[in-house]
């Protein structure tokens, strides 16, 4: 028997048979053209791979010729199936030609793959970037090719010193382990931005709208009164978004009349130690234009000096794009409120490079005047259709008003019943549209309970449960107590903020306490009934009217009478009504998070 480890030994094995053969070992079975033949084909050492799977890839088959190129070309195919580390050919003189076998070792099973020491980037994330799966062969070299993508993934967040090392662990005889081992270092910060040829904008004004900014120091809050980078993200390099900023620098200098300055792709230089990065603008800025004159094409529902009344864009004043936002907005609310909801303004900028002076045209393109066939309120699964359309400032065959439409959208954000509200107007025919308000709808309800300490109620106990969107009416009920040391005392709440649809709310409470003063008990019981009314869209004005029970009791030893006489002429069951009114104006866009208007209140108390 004679054996083969791979390729290489192929031929040497041919001419030692062919030599055996010559001295008349063996009777094997001749070709006609004096070539030995197969008489058969085994396969040994597989464990996991079917015998059938393999044998049905080999293409040497018994009667077939004994050559070097046929064993060759077997090993070849074996190898090439990805699944063997080890092939060898075994052969054998036998009674008719030649009895060819292979030996084959399989490549370890990888049954998981595990990443050890990733801090900063997750396994799931990991994952995607590893060709290389679970439950497969291993391939060492795409085992090396997964370790370098996930080096060039810590790459792309910044970290530049981060190692990896694939290993190989035995679970059991049969099965692996291949664990990525990873040392991720520190994250390469953006140290130094250097603006060459920047002289009209600071370096402040730049940073204030780029994405990727300079490390500031921790003491940097002193030196520079700035956030340092400990509390903020500066200094880290946001490479998606270096294209963005060169817009965003753009924009600055658009804003101060540059209209032909030019920024170069960014420049990043990586220190030897990969710990910081220096990047590098090139800026050309030309010269500042200034606003030649400001007019008007398209227009015919309203004339060039209705357009300019409020125009905030004056000839001879530095150019400003943020201006020229400013108004297309203002112009495209003027149309909407006429209902000119899909009117639309494209600003055509001429510059003359020899005076420097720009001319601004305004084209409008007005459209039709719509006017509102259908309301659909879709996504409200609990709240009632009545509770939406009673918030919305249209309705159905008014003139669309975009301005009514950004306040119903307010209103329906201010309940505080839904994620998400969209008022989306659809066009249906030449002159009509349908308003599709889609809202997506949040818990309403609330749970809570707490507990904590205070000078006046010592250790305190807190239970509250609040539901603002009862039944899906757009009711408010609460239930709410207390339980201290030093008081106790109990609420419940119900408002309903429009009686039969109406611009009226009206409101209950029900309220008890209990307060223990050390010197003297307190107990309190009391209803309260309040009436409101929408005067106007932001002015709401109230009325309540309250009765209330009061016992003072258990004086402390040696108060009475003459101690302190104002509380012991108090002693005793007392009651108390009166009314409080108040009236206030609320301009606030959402009164959770304003970010626009005012509230203001004026109320008085009788009793």
């Amino acid at each position: 028997m004679t054996k083969s480890g791979g390729r290489r030994w192929v031929p040497i094995l041919i001419l030692a048979l062919v030599a055996l053969y010559a001295f008349g070992v063996g009777a094997p079975l001749y070709a006609q053209d004096g070539v030995p033949t197969v008489t058969s084909v085994t396969i040994r050492g597989q464990k996991r791979i079917e015998l059938q799977a393999i044998e049905g890839r080999l293409t040497l088959k018994a009667n077939d010729r004994f050559t070097a190129d046929a064993l060759r070309e077997q090993v070849k195919i074996l190898y090439g199936t990805g699944y063997f580390e080890d092939v060898q050919v075994e052969t054998e003189p036998a009674a008719g030609g030649v009895s060819v076998g292979f030996v084959v070792r399989e490549k370890p099973f990888i049954t998981e793959i595990v990443f050890d020491g990733n801090e900063e980037l997750s396994d799931d994330k990991l994952k995607e970037k590893v060709t290389i799966k679970s439950q497969t062969f291993l391939d060492q070299q795409q085992a090396k090719e997964s370790a370098e993508k996930i080096r060039l993934a810590y790459q792309e967040d910044g970290y530049y010193n981060c190692q990896v090392i694939p290993v190989i662990q035995a679970v059991d005889e049969d099965r692996k382990r291949l664990t990525y081992f990873i040392k991720e270092g520190t994250k390469a910060k953006v140290l130094h931005i250097n603006f060459e040829g920047m002289r009209a904008v600071t370096k402040e004004e730049i940073f204030k709208v780029t994405a990727t900014r300079e490390w500031i120091p921790w003491y940097g809050l002193i030196t520079q009164l700035k956030v340092p980078s400990l509390l903020s993200d500066a200094g880290v390099l946001k490479r998606e978004e270096l294209g963005n900023d060169i817009e965003r620098m753009r924009e600055v200098y658009l804003n101060k009349g540059y209209l032909n300055v030019q920024i170069s792709q960014p420049t990043l230089e990586l220190s030897e130690d990969k710990k910081w990065f220096e990047i590098n603008y090139s800026i050309v800025e030309g010269e500042p234009f200034i606003v030649q004159e400001v007019g008007f094409r398209g227009n015919t529902v309203f004339e060039d000096h209705e357009l300019r009344e409020g125009l905030n864009i004056r000839p001879g004043e530095i150019f400003q794009r943020a201006k020229i936002r400013g108004e297309i907005t203002r112009i495209t609310d003027l149309y909407g409120a006429k209902g000119y909801v899909f009117a639309d303004v494209v600003p055509n900028v001429t510059p003359d490079n020899n005076s420097r002076t720009a001319t601004i045209l305004l084209n409008v393109k007005e459209g039709e005047m719509m006017r509102i066939r259908e309301i659909h309120v879709n996504g409200n699964d609990k709240t009632r259709d009545n509770v939406v359309r009673r918030e919305l400032r249209l309705d159905e065959q008014d003139v669309v008003d975009t301005l009514a439409l950004k306040r119903s959208f307010q209103r329906l954000n201010n309940l505080n019943f839904f994620e998400t509200v969209e008022i989306l107007p659809q066009q249906v025919d030449v002159d009509k549209v349908d308003l599709n308000v889609k809202v997506k709808e949040k818990p309403t309800g609330q749970f809570s309970i707490g507990g904590g300490f205070s000078t006046l109620d010592k250790l305190v106990a807190i239970a509250d449960i609040t539901e603002g969107n009862l039944g899906g009416n757009g009711w408010l009920g609460r239930i709410r107590g207390q339980l201290g040391q030093q008081r106790s005392l109990g609420l419940v709440t119900f408002r309903n903020p429009y009686v039969n649809d109406s611009y009226n709310a009206l409101q209950l409470d029900i309220y008890r306490s209990m307060t223990n003063y050390i010197s003297y008990f307190e107990s309190k019981s009391g209803v309260s009934a309040t009436w409101s009314r929408w005067l106007s869209e932001y002015v709401n004005g109230s009325v309540s009217l309250f009765g209330e029970q009061l016992k003072y009791s258990d004086p402390e030893a040696g108060l009475c009478p003459d101690f302190i006489p104002l509380i012991c002429r108090q002693l005793g069951t007392q009651s108390s009504t009166g009314f409080r009114t108040s009236i206030f104006r609320d301009t606030r866009d959402y009164y959770l998070d304003p970010r626009t208007g005012w509230r203001f209140s004026l109320g008085v108390d009788y009793g």
